[in-house]
Protein backbone atom coordinates (compact mmCIF):
# COMPACT_ATOMS: atom_id res chain seq x y z
CA UNK A 1 0.00 0.00 0.00
CA UNK A 2 1.31 3.42 -0.96
CA UNK A 3 1.54 6.10 1.68
CA UNK A 4 0.98 9.76 1.02
CA UNK A 5 4.32 11.48 1.06
CA UNK A 6 4.53 15.20 1.77
CA UNK A 7 6.02 15.77 -1.69
CA UNK A 8 3.01 14.21 -3.43
CA UNK A 9 0.62 16.26 -1.31
CA UNK A 10 2.50 19.44 -2.17
CA UNK A 11 2.53 18.61 -5.89
CA UNK A 12 -1.20 17.88 -5.76
CA UNK A 13 -1.92 21.16 -3.97
CA UNK A 14 0.19 23.12 -6.46
CA UNK A 15 -1.58 21.39 -9.37
CA UNK A 16 -5.01 22.29 -7.97
CA UNK A 17 -3.97 25.91 -7.43
CA UNK A 18 -2.48 26.04 -10.93
CA UNK A 19 -5.66 24.67 -12.53
CA UNK A 20 -7.79 27.14 -10.58
CA UNK A 21 -5.52 30.01 -11.67
CA UNK A 22 -5.70 28.91 -15.33
CA UNK A 23 -9.50 28.71 -15.13
CA UNK A 24 -9.72 32.19 -13.61
CA UNK A 25 -7.29 33.57 -16.19
CA UNK A 26 -9.45 32.33 -19.07
CA UNK A 27 -12.57 33.67 -17.35
CA UNK A 28 -10.84 37.05 -17.07
CA UNK A 29 -9.87 37.00 -20.76
CA UNK A 30 -13.40 36.05 -21.75
CA UNK A 31 -14.93 38.89 -19.71
CA UNK A 32 -12.28 41.40 -20.78
CA UNK A 33 -12.77 40.72 -24.47
CA UNK A 34 -16.50 41.08 -24.19
CA UNK A 35 -18.74 40.87 -27.20
CA UNK A 36 -18.48 44.06 -29.26
CA UNK A 37 -21.31 43.02 -31.57
CA UNK A 38 -23.49 41.54 -28.83
CA UNK A 39 -26.01 44.40 -28.78
CA UNK A 40 -26.16 44.47 -32.57
CA UNK A 41 -26.67 40.70 -32.66
CA UNK A 42 -29.48 40.90 -30.09
CA UNK A 43 -31.19 43.67 -32.06
CA UNK A 44 -30.92 41.61 -35.25
CA UNK A 45 -32.40 38.53 -33.57
CA UNK A 46 -35.25 40.60 -32.11
CA UNK A 47 -35.99 42.08 -35.54
CA UNK A 48 -35.96 38.65 -37.16
CA UNK A 49 -38.28 37.26 -34.48
CA UNK A 50 -40.63 40.22 -34.95
CA UNK A 51 -40.67 39.64 -38.70
CA UNK A 52 -41.41 35.94 -38.21
CA UNK A 53 -44.17 36.70 -35.72
CA UNK A 54 -45.76 39.24 -38.10
CA UNK A 55 -45.61 36.71 -40.92
CA UNK A 56 -47.13 34.02 -38.68
CA UNK A 57 -49.97 36.38 -37.69
CA UNK A 58 -50.70 37.11 -41.34
CA UNK A 59 -50.73 33.37 -42.08
CA UNK A 60 -53.14 32.78 -39.20
CA UNK A 61 -55.48 35.48 -40.52
CA UNK A 62 -55.41 33.86 -43.96
CA UNK A 63 -56.13 30.45 -42.42
CA UNK A 64 -59.10 31.85 -40.51
CA UNK A 65 -60.51 33.28 -43.74
CA UNK A 66 -59.95 29.97 -45.53
CA UNK A 67 -61.70 28.05 -42.73
CA UNK A 68 -64.68 30.43 -42.89
CA UNK A 69 -64.87 29.94 -46.66
CA UNK A 70 -64.74 26.16 -46.28
CA UNK A 71 -67.44 26.29 -43.60
CA UNK A 72 -69.66 28.36 -45.90
CA UNK A 73 -69.11 25.90 -48.74
CA UNK A 74 -69.90 22.97 -46.46
CA UNK A 75 -73.07 24.70 -45.27
CA UNK A 76 -74.13 25.22 -48.87
CA UNK A 77 -73.43 21.57 -49.70
CA UNK A 78 -75.41 20.45 -46.63
CA UNK A 79 -78.37 22.63 -47.65
CA UNK A 80 -78.33 21.18 -51.16
CA UNK A 81 -78.15 17.64 -49.78
CA UNK A 82 -81.05 18.36 -47.41
CA UNK A 83 -83.15 19.57 -50.38
CA UNK A 84 -82.40 16.32 -52.24
CA UNK A 85 -83.56 14.18 -49.31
Amino acid sequence: MMTNSPELLQIGAVAIIFLFAVKEFFRYLNNKGGHPNYDKDIALVKQQLTNHMNHACEDIKELKIAVKDINLQLSEINRKLDKLN
